[in-house]
């Protein structure tokens, strides 16, 4: 007993270790943390042999709520509004051309209905999360094109919500009750959220951040009794709480750096940790060759045209970013290996392509000043 304690510690002090120089990595080189902390994942499994202990699994089903909770809540509905017509053009086009023609190439490549539909996802989709910081840290949240942007951003996030929601949930008595249960958090958490922000506000005890933490659980366990994926929970938690948390920021950047820190890089780590590079095949690195070039010039073109078509400055800087696709391209991705829609080559296959396609878009951002965004007004 006492052995297997010490071999579950040594574990986890490896799995910790790998993190935390990931994380020391991404501040020294400027590279996206997520990006290395999937490298770090995948480094434990193929070439170290540990990658698994008791806790990560659920921390990591954790990590995945909470992120998807940060990408819902970046959702900013009066924006969205003010921009609803043109950033649904260019959402809409940015997600439907990638899918469009990713699907088809799936179909060529000889993949099933099911594994096409989650590749044509997770080449479609962009991660709002990751986008988001980026036009904060360059300023650009403050004028109209940077808002028409981030407006697009949510568009294609929602609409990556939506198809893998009309794709893959089977209706049944497991459903039907879980979205009852789905119903009445949503419905009430608002409520009691600003009865008790107002009550305990600044409290030592931080009942806010338990009680965002605490409703996340209690989606993390209705999603499995109902088999509706904790992403989408997540996701339309953080759309429902995003008006109130704004009004507190302080609880907001509370439950961001818990989520950043600890949660969301045990997340990716396990991601990372899934590819088994044993289960590679040819047909697997053929995809990643041929995907990786498609991939991000379908999300370049799919966005850089519909922008330009509305006179946009930052046409060229938000086709590049838009190709940020991590967050909700591994959700689909686990997705289907966890339902056993994608093999674990396949996963494998568009994970390297999700990676290849980030950590170039990283790249050209850090490397091409060509590419920055112009002088806003």
């Amino acid at each position: 007993m006492e052995e297997q304690g010490n071999s579950e510690l040594t574990r986890s002090f490896i799995i910790g270790l790998l993190i935390a120089t990931a994380g020391v990595l991404a501040i020294e080189f400027g590279l996206s943390v997520a990006v290395l902390e999937i490298a770090v994942g995948f480094i434990a499994r193929n070439a170290i042999g540990i990658w698994h202990a008791d806790w990560v699994d659920f921390i990591a089903d954790f990590g995945l709520i909470t992120l998807m909770f940060i990408a819902g809540f970046e959702v900013d509905l009066p924006m969205l509004r003010k921009n609803l017509g043109k950033s649904t053009v260019v959402g809409g086009l940015s997600f439907i051309v990638p899918f469009a023609g990713s699907y088809g190439i799936s179909h060529l490549l000889g993949m099933g209905h099911d594994a096409a539909i989650i590749v044509a996802i997770g080449m479609s989709t962009t991660s709002l999360a990751l986008v988001f910081p980026v036009l904060r840290e360059k300023g650009l949240l403050s004028n109209a094109p940077g808002q028409f942007l981030l407006s697009s951003a949510m568009v294609v996030d929602i609409t990556s919500v939506i198809v893998l929601i009309v794709f893959f949930i089977e209706p049944g008595w497991e459903l039907l009750i879980g979205l009852v249960g789905l119903i009445v958090i949503f419905l009430t958490a608002p409520v009691i959220s600003r009865w008790l922000f107002g009550r305990w506000r600044g409290n030592l005890i931080e009942m806010e951040v338990r009680f965002i933490l605490f409703t996340l659980i209690a989606l993390l366990f209705i999603a499995q009794i109902s088999e509706v994926h904790a992403a989408l929970t997540g996701f339309v938690f953080g759309v429902v709480m995003s008006s109130i948390l704004r009004k507190h920021y302080q609880v907001e950047e509370k439950i961001r750096s818990l989520v950043f820190s600890f949660f969301a890089p045990v997340f990716f780590f396990v991601a990372g940790s899934q590819m088994d590079i044993s289960q590679f095949s040819w047909k697997d690195a053929m995809f990643v060759v041929i995907f990786s070039p498609v991939a991000f010039m379908l999300k370049f073109g799919g966005t850089y045209y519909p922008f330009s078509w509305f006179g946009c400055k930052l046409n060229r800087y938000g086709a590049l970013l838009f190709n940020y696709r991590l967050s909700f391209a591994i959700v689909a991705a686990l997705f289907g290996l966890q339902t056993g829609r994608v093999s674990a080559g396949e996963y494998s296959a568009i994970m390297c392509v999700v990676l290849i396609t980030s950590l170039g878009t990283a790249l050209l951002l850090k490397f091409r000043p060509d590419i920055e965004h112009p002088p806003m007004e």
